[in-house]
């Protein structure tokens, strides 16, 4: 079917402006939709941690390493090990952690923080969003423990 000299004209027009209006709704970034750019993804979840908590009697004034695989979506900034001695009552001290290999963390309580009783600990990361995840998951309220055993001789 062939349309008119004057219909033509009008489906050219038409078809002109139809294809500058889809120009718009591309975006100058490659692969990337307006649509795609205009909606912020929210990160809300924080970090997963893995530890094996070992329970074994540690040695009095001996330190103690702690390891933990933590992983997340965005970056970690933050890893660290929150203890306190028995005998401390309520004082809780904080070590970081170091990046070893993608994506376990060690960290050491210091021989001289082992002391009679035991050690009360958790494990705590934060990713570049602020999300802080701890573990065990009640943090403070349950932390792992160890005793602390005199040196043999």
């Amino acid at each position: 079917m062939t349309l008119p000299r004057t219909n033509r004209s009008l489906v050219t027009v038409a078809l002109a402006a139809g294809l500058l209006a889809l120009g718009a709704c591309t975006s100058s970034t490659p692969n990337t939709r307006v649509a795609d750019r205009d909606t912020d993804v929210v990160d809300e979840t924080p970090p997963e941690i893995s530890h094996e908590h070992d329970a074994t009697p540690q040695t009095f004034g001996e330190a103690v390493f702690i390891g933990a695989d933590v992983t997340d979506d965005s970056a970690i900034v933050d890893v660290k090990i929150v203890f306190q001695r028995e005998t401390d009552g309520n004082e809780w001290t904080e070590l970081r952690m170091a990046p070893v290999a993608e994506p376990y963390y060690e960290g050491t309580i210091p021989g001289r923080e082992v002391s009679s009783g035991g050690i009360r600990y958790y494990i705590e990361a934060e990713d570049a969003a602020g999300n802080v995840g701890c573990l065990p998951d009640a943090c403070a309220q349950e932390p792992w423990h160890f005793p602390v055993v005199p040196p043999r001789d």
